[in-house]
């Protein structure tokens, strides 16, 4: 039971300063030809350690809501900044507003996950 505790205080300690990391990382400026960033590739990087100790069924799970949660996150920017940046998947000009507009990294993201899902299905069959 001490080990357990200690870990779990241990895991809150890092979190927190994980916290602070994020903040500098959305603070001072990245490279320019960073995507995501630091910020990003730091919370991947917390998502699948986490994912790594996650057995197939919740990690198929984790993958359809986190698939379901990056459409709406794109359909909510798609919506309030249809101008913004040139990194969608389609043209977001007045007259293509039937088009969902989706960031290059979101659409690989998807399409990744996807790719793991079946072959986490394969390896089960």
């Amino acid at each position: 039971m001490r080990e357990f505790t200690t870990s779990l205080f241990s895991y809150t300690l890092a979190l927190s300063l994980f916290g602070l990391k994020q903040t500098q990382n959305l603070v001072l400026p990245g490279k320019v030809e960073d995507v995501g960033g630091p910020a990003t590739e730091a919370f991947e990087s917390l998502t699948n350690a986490t994912l790594d100790h996650f057995g197939g069924t919740l990690t198929s799970f984790f993958r359809t809501l986190d698939n379901v949660q990056r459409g709406v996150i794109a359909l909510t920017f798609s919506t309030l900044l249809p101008f913004a940046s040139g990194r969608s998947g389609a043209s977001a000009r007045p007259g293509n507003a039937r088009e969902t507009v989706v960031p290059d990294a979101a659409e690989d993201h998807v399409r990744r996950h996807e790719l793991e899902l079946f072959e986490v299905h394969d390896r089960k069959s």
